[in-house]
């Protein structure tokens, strides 16, 4: 009997207390909605869209509580469905995929170098794509992010070296650059080809001659001993005397 009236008295203090929950300073009853969410703080109350209960804290006025209640009902009747905490998971997951999608983007200086290596098993010109890489696109678009390189940017780039190069090797930049940015696709680094549309350069239709060893072997003969390893690195790289000046120390 006396365990039976503990736990009658039990009961009945927790539910005075609950009450006093939903009553203001005076002992006044809280508008619908509304209750102290803790010593100080008024809260509110309101069923979701999907049938969820929800407790929110607002704050110190009574009058904030009343406009959050109102606005979380009224969204709850214009939306359908609407659940906080499905909107809290969502934003976190969305945030996620946005952090993940940031760790994989990638600088062109650092996708250069693995191109680098699937050119040099690939492709027999990779010497001359290195050449190119570190004389003059990896000093401009190094730094930057991959899928942050515009159509603009290769533009200017492309003005740019017409003022230093030939018509003919700025072509051969735009090439390199635009078969880079295609690989760049497949591996899903970017979605778009930043050189495609740029128009290339018309190039004078010359006959192109090709030597053979003995006529290259005769050039280096006929070559004074300074310039004969110059001639070997143009004949290698297709680099001409311009560019290779302009080579400095350093690994791709």
């Amino acid at each position: 009997m006396n365990n039976m009236m503990t736990q009658t008295s039990v009961t009945i203090g927790n539910g005075a207390k609950d009450r006093e929950r939903y009553r203001d300073r005076r002992g006044h009853r809280l508008p619908r909605g509304l209750f102290w969410y803790s010593i100080g703080t008024y809260g509110v109350r309101f069923i979701c869209g999907a049938g969820h209960d929800h407790k929110e804290p607002v704050g110190m006025l009574k009058e904030d509580a009343i406009r959050v209640h109102h606005e979380r009902r009224a969204r709850v009747l214009a939306e359908p469905g609407w659940c906080p905490r499905v909107e809290r998971r969502t934003v976190r997951e969305l945030k996620q995929v946005e952090e993940a999608r940031e760790r994989a983007r990638i600088t062109f200086a650092a996708y250069s170098q693995g191109y680098l290596k699937w050119a040099k098993a690939n492709k027999r010109s990779w010497t001359t794509d290195r050449a190119m890489l570190n004389s003059r696109l990896t000093p401009v678009f190094g730094l930057r992010k991959l899928d942050e390189i515009t159509t603009a940017d290769v533009e200017r780039f492309r003005e740019t070296l017409a003022e230093k190069v030939t018509q003919a090797t700025a072509n051969r930049y735009l090439a390199l650059l635009s078969g880079m940015f295609r690989r760049a696709i497949r591996f899903c680094y970017v979605t778009v080809n930043p050189v495609k549309g740029i128009s290339r350069f018309k190039e004078a239709g010359q006959r192109i001659a090709w030597l053979n060893a003995d006529e290259e072997a005769a050039i280096v003969e006929a070559l004074p001993a300074h310039l004969r390893a110059l001639f070997t690195v143009s004949v290698n790289t297709g680099l001409r005397w311009s560019e290779q000046i302009e080579l400095r120390l350093g690994g791709c």
